[in-house]
């Protein structure tokens, strides 16, 4: 059985279990808002189009979030991985949120598309995003502990 080592805990998996984790880390609160980064991935198989992933998936949030605003989009490579990224504004007052969402596709032996998603109030962008972006530019994908 494969062990699973987590924050704090490790678990004995059966063989053949897939790994869709989500991991979610949280800056201190601020503002009544604790600023979060999302981490997740989905297993692909083929060759998908990214930009049309993306595109999908930008398409559902501009559908369902009040006064949706794209401020910035790029696309290009990071390390061996395809990679866009996204950052967008939505909600109205002292409640409207900062989104970045960066998706890279891995070309390892289990191809993954990688979303990472920070958050906060706009308000509070200023003094978040420093450290989201050490964040960010910190993650590297590998095959450890792929099960």
């Amino acid at each position: 059985m494969p062990k699973f080592q987590g924050s704090g805990f490790a678990v004995e998996l059966p063989e053949g279990l897939l790994d869709f984790s989500t991991y979610t880390y949280v800056l201190p609160v601020k503002s009544g808002f604790s600023p979060n980064l999302v981490i997740r991935f989905e297993l692909v198989q083929g060759k998908p189009d990214l930009i049309d992933y993306v595109k999908q998936a930008m398409d559902r949030l501009s559908e369902n979030l009040d006064a949706f605003e794209l401020i910035n989009q790029a696309s290009g490579k990071r390390g061996g991985c395809d990679g866009v990224m996204n950052l967008f504004e939505w909600g109205e007052g002292k409640g409207r949120m900062r989104q970045k969402q960066i998706f890279l596709l891995t070309a390892g032996k289990k191809q993954r598309i990688y979303t990472l998603t920070t958050l906060d109030l706009a308000a509070n962008s200023a003094a978040s995003d420093p450290a989201f972006e050490r964040i960010l530019r910190s993650f590297t994908p590998n095959e450890l502990q792929c099960l």
